[in-house]
């Protein structure tokens, strides 16, 4: 086997220091682009959160104006309620009154 020489050593020790050099270049580069793609994912949750506040929002008053409405129609059928069995009661009243005359009970005005 043949014997190294001092340039050979030389050239590899080069060839170590060059690639440990690329080695630290490129986690460097690695943790400039994990530090954007957090700054991205942060800025991503800022979007959403204040999106998600906003529909929050917006369904809270959707909401609040469909229960006024409903409560609304609710006092509504209720009146409606009371005037529906003042009628049936007018109604049944005349045509009892209609039926006890024409059938002539004795004792009848």
């Amino acid at each position: 086997m043949p014997s190294t020489t001092e340039s050979e050593i030389k050239e590899l020790r080069d060839l170590v220091i060059g690639l440990r050099e690329e080695i630290r270049v490129g986690f460097a580069n690695n943790d400039t682009k994990f530090a954007e793609l957090n700054g991205s994912m942060q800025a991503i949750d800022q979007k959403l959160s204040g999106d998600i506040k906003n529909l929050d929002q917006k369904l809270s008053g959707s909401i609040q104006a469909l229960d006024q409405k409903v409560s609304g129609l609710d006092d509504r059928l209720k009146t409606q309620d009371g005037k529906l069995w003042t009628l049936v009661t007018i109604i049944l009243g005349t045509a009892s009154t209609l039926l006890i005359k024409i059938l002539g009970f004795p004792n009848s005005p």
